[in-house]
């Protein structure tokens, strides 16, 4: 397959990918969402269970206040408020049926709160009287016992006792109508809207003037339970039947189909994005590896060419010897490092291959990491080849443009620190504040990454390294310095030459085309490097790049 077809097609697969991803984040399907939205509904109703119970408490007064049911309120209210944030993959009609049936809830729940509201103020009252009932009642009955013509008031009085005592258990409608007549036969009539019953006619009795005082303040307690004690149990059959269950348990059950959708509709999606990945990776490597040809072929060529030129010219077969022993060196570059990067391509894909999607999220996303990687890493020595051949056949071009000097030394800093961790200490100096001079912003950046990228490979991490920047006349300084290996003393003349590396590097990892690269990219610039090493304390690089001229830039 054609280059240009490779990449066409690694171009609409990585746009589908994306797309794909991004269809993928816009899509909410968290199991902690459902997990607390599923937790908050299954909470309310244990709450309303609780509420039904510390009331059933109150009215039989097993409990003499109100905190619980203050308590349980007030928790109602939380999740309430945990309710109101309804997960993001209830979408459509599910969520409009999910806001319903909250509405619902919340409606009843409100509902249900004036109740035990009402039912607080009115027990309140009642619990009052009950307790002071029999006290005052007993009083009057002791002294009425004591005077002979007020027996027919005691028999009259136990009744009523018995009346109220049956009602404050339980406020049936018998017994309420006993109450009432019990009242009445002593001469108070209870306020109700009902008919007086036969035999519940108001009489008209003569108190001695000794125990009046008391039987008022009894009939009094009496009356209030005859009218509240009805009243506080209808509130309290309408709490108990008044539930919020059936509206939460619907939406439950709406909340956790409309996950399950979201789950396989997410399976699905992230299938496809492991097929786009996977394809996208095989064209990648597949461009990559055309290009490598294609450079190859190229370089084999020019090498041609340039062997018939200096058998032409009649120059010594060292030079030819030289030339054949460079393109050994990338031959031999080329099938050593590119060789681990695509290790590590077929490695992850074969890995996402096996899990046939089942994976955890957390390993695709590392095997996905390590694909981007390696494909960076081999991109990256592609271009540093292809420059470096530019550079050589002199197709290698400037391309000025006006650029604010801090901000592209910020943006180079930021992308440096990004790459080796913020934990490695950069002594970053500027004094180019507001500066604008006309440079070739991508050899620049390569230039000046390539040398703060070296001084942290070769230091340690306890050592820190200076970035200094400073305007000179006609020109930018840049200054690196490390405190790390530092450079061998045969190793200098050979320091730019492409493929080669320092003898004391060991096992750090390399290509020997970083300050190759920086040496052609500085050329083209009319730019100098100057370089000051010393074994086991550190290396000082000291580039200077003159301004383009205004007039070349327009020319």
């Amino acid at each position: 397959m054609r280059i240009g077809t490779l990449r066409a097609a690694a171009l609409v697969v990585g746009v589908a990918l994306v797309a794909m991803i991004v269809l993928r984040l816009r899509r909410d399907d968290n199991p902690a969402d459902q997990m607390r939205f599923a937790r908050a509904l299954r909470r309310s109703l244990e709450l309303d269970a609780r509420l039904n119970e510390e009331i059933a408490k109150s009215r039989l007064g097993v409990v003499t206040h109100y905190d619980a049911l203050v308590a349980v309120g007030d928790k109602m209210t939380d999740v309430s408020r945990q309710l109101a944030v309804i997960p993001a993959f209830i979408d459509g009609h599910a969520r409009s049926d999910v806001k319903a049936q909250l509405s619902s809830y919340r409606s009843a729940r409100d509902t249900k709160g004036q109740l035990v509201e009402t039912f607080k103020t009115a027990h309140s009252v009642l619990r009052n009287s009950v307790r002071a009932f029999p006290h005052n009642l007993q009083r009057v009955l002791a002294a009425a016992r004591k005077l002979r013509q007020t027996e027919p008031l005691a028999r009259k009085l136990t009744r009523l006792e018995r009346a109220v005592t049956l009602l404050v258990v339980g406020s049936t409608r018998a017994r309420v109508r006993e109450a009432r007549c019990a009242l009445a036969a002593v001469g108070v009539k209870a306020k109700t809207k009902e008919k007086p019953q036969a035999g519940c006619t108001v009489a008209k009795l003569e108190t001695p003037s000794a125990i009046a005082r008391q039987l008022a303040i009894a009939l009094s307690h009496a009356r209030l339970i005859v009218e509240l004690q009805p009243r506080i149990d209808s509130i309290v059959r309408r709490i108990v039947t008044l539930s919020v269950a059936k509206p939460a348990m619907a939406a439950l059950d709406i909340s956790e189909m409309s996950h399950r959708r979201a789950l396989a509709s997410g399976r699905t999606q992230r299938l496809v994005i492991f097929a786009l990945a996977l394809v996208l990776t095989v064209l990648t490597a597949a461009y990559i590896i055309g290009r490598l040809r294609r450079t190859a072929s190229a370089l084999r060529e020019a090498t041609a060419r340039l062997e018939t030129a200096l058998a032409e010219l009649g120059i010594e077969r060292d030079r030819a010897k030289d030339l054949a022993e460079l393109r050994s060196k990338f031959v031999s570059m080329a099938s050593h490092e590119f060789r681990t990067p695509l290790a590590r391509i077929l490695s992850s894909a074969e890995s996402l291959h096996s899990g046939n999607g089942k994976r955890p999220q957390a390993v695709r996303d590392k095997h996905m990491g390590r694909v981007k990687d390696a494909v960076k890493e081999m991109t990256q020595m592609l271009e540093d080849v292809l420059l470096i051949g530019h550079a050589e056949t002199g197709l290698l071009e400037l391309k000025p443009q006006q650029l604010a000097l801090r901000e592209v030394c910020d943006g180079i800093v930021e992308a440096t620190r990004n790459l080796v961790g913020e934990e490695r200490q950069l002594d970053y100096d500027v004094s180019v504040n507001g500066a604008s001079v006309w440079l070739d912003e991508k050899l620049l950046n390569r230039v000046l990454s390539n040398l703060l990228i070296n001084a942290f490979k070769y230091s340690g991490d306890d050592t820190s390294v200076r970035f200094a920047v400073q305007a000179d006349e006609g020109a930018v300084l840049f200054t690196v310095s490390d405190q790390g290996l530092g450079i061998p003393p045969e190793d200098l003349p050979h320091l730019f030459e492409a493929f080669h590396r320092g003898s004391n590097t060991g096992m750090i990892p390399g290509t020997g085309l970083g300050l190759a690269v920086v040496k052609r990219s500085l050329d083209v610039h009319g730019g100098t490097i100057d370089v000051e090493s010393q074994l086991g304390r550190g290396t000082t690089f000291t580039v200077r790049v003159p301004f383009v001229p205004q007039e070349e830039v327009e020319a």
